[in-house]
């Protein structure tokens, strides 16, 4: 009896064992399929070292992410490194926030540094917060949100309500627990103002097209009306609005200080910014099929994504940076890099 016990626990032992070294060597194969996905899709295409470092310090704990949807079938916040390599990818569960790839095209997100987590917002679905460690926390099923979103220090998230009627909110503020804090509808600014408006036959219907929601920190918020080409500076108090720009179809916003001092602009697809010390703005042609999104790094470094190429750009209208996704994924306008956010890891 004494042997037979042990010889189940040896091969118990044994067991065990092998099942550990086939549980690594079935990880490390899905890591190494992982990282040739990243060599295959992403192509590195300007790197200006030098340039980089004298502006942003450290380029070695500088992480870039991206919405990726270049991958069949898959959608990712994508991490990397300014030399191209993956860090991290954190796969979104698409049957549980209820979108798929060619849906997902207007998806919006923002990264809080405070609390490491990144914000996505999900066209007509609603807003998911994700840890850099893969774990997936709150959901908001706020339906009425796309292509950008703030957060701020004290968790109220900031944007705007594309698709919306002329009787709904073009722009709202919510806390974490979903509730509505601030909305503004742009019925009577668009009614008092000899606005033009450009109707988008691939747009849903709406009326405004507001694509960009942001708080400037001092009582206003910024909010863009792409339809009829005007980007709006609301009272948040008093609700009473002013126009602050027009452009053609000017999507997100940038503010710093109190300040407006950027944003994306169509036909032809460019970024509108202001150089540090300068009080006028300049136009950078940023080619590419759209630009969605919009960051400042800091030393008249901008990041924004256009379609096939994720940038770096130089107010001075300097490409320093720039990575490109496989043309051949790009059999839907949805797979293309339209939304990215930039922020130095600990």
């Amino acid at each position: 009896m004494e042997n037979y016990f042990s010889y189940i626990n040896n091969f118990y032992r044994f067991l065990l064992a092998y099942t550990s070294v086939f549980f690594s060597i079935f990880m490390a194969s899905i890591l190494s399929i992982n990282a040739v996905k990243a060599e295959v899709n992403f192509n590195l295409t300007i790197f200006e070292q030098e340039d980089l470092r004298a502006s942003l310090g450290d380029i070695g704990n500088f992480r870039i992410s991206f919405i990726d949807q270049s991958e069949d079938n898959d959608i990712s916040i994508t991490e990397i490194t300014l030399d191209g390599k993956v860090k991290k990818r954190i796969p979104i569960d698409q049957k549980k926030v209820n979108v798929k790839v060619k849906s997902a095209r207007r998806v919006a997100l923002d990264f809080q540094k405070i609390t490491k987590n990144y914000i996505v917002a999900w066209p007509d679905r609603g807003i998911t917060f994700y840890k850099r460690d893969g774990f997936e926390g709150l959901h908001i099923p706020f339906p009425k949100i796309t292509h950008d979103i703030q957060i701020s220090d004290d968790d109220i998230l900031t944007f705007a309500n594309a698709w919306s009627q002329r009787e709904e909110p073009q722009a709202y503020q919510i806390n974490t627990a979903g509730e509505i804090l601030w909305s503004w509808n742009a019925a009577d600014f668009i009614d008092d103002n000899n606005f033009k408006k450009r109707v988008n036959r691939r747009e849903p219907p709406n009326f405004a097209a507001a694509t960009s929601a942001v708080d400037l920190g001092n009582g206003q918020i910024a909010v863009t009306l792409s339809a009829w080409g005007v980007i709006a500076l609301v009272d948040r108090e008093t609700k009473l609005a002013r126009t602050l720009i027009q452009d053609i179809r000017p999507h997100a916003v940038v503010v710093r200080d109190g300040d407006v001092i950027g944003y994306t602009a169509r036909k032809p697809n460019t970024i509108v910014i202001k150089p540090e010390g300068k009080q006028d703005f300049v136009r950078i042609p940023v080619g590419g099929i759209k630009s969605l999104d919009l960051q400042y790094l800091g030393r008249n470094l901008w990041l924004t994504p256009t379609g096939p190429t994720l940038k770096i750009v130089h107010a001075d209208g300097r490409v320093l940076w720039q990575i490109e996704i496989d043309m051949n994924k790009l059999q839907h306008p949805g797979r293309s890099l339209t939304a990215a956010t930039a922020f130095f890891v600990d």
